[in-house]
């Protein structure tokens, strides 16, 4: 993907409205749907792939779709890639 075409992508899922209550957000929401976007054009096809895909990337990537660069909190708080994702789509 190049440069502007990847920016475009960010710019447009930026202008997705978020559901969720502010207390229950770890993810941009914007860096939860590239991540969907790009794992379902990899071959993903299930909520867990997606979170398998999205845990398998390193830190440019995760920069390169939006995260911030420490994007992992170094306590773990329950959840995950997968489980945000999973939530974002059933309130949808």
């Amino acid at each position: 993907m190049q440069h502007n075409e990847q920016r475009d992508l960010l710019r447009a899922l930026a202008a997705v409205p978020d559901p969720r209550h502010r207390r229950g957000v770890r993810y941009r929401l914007v860096s939860l749907l590239a991540v969907a976007v790009c794992a379902v054009l990899a071959g993903a096809t299930t909520f867990a792939a997606i979170g398998d895909w999205a845990a398998d990337l390193d830190e440019a990537a995760r920069r390169q779709l939006g995260s911030s660069a420490v994007s992992r909190p170094a306590v773990r708080c329950g959840g995950s890639w997968s489980a945000s994702t999973r939530r974002y789509y059933r309130r949808c």
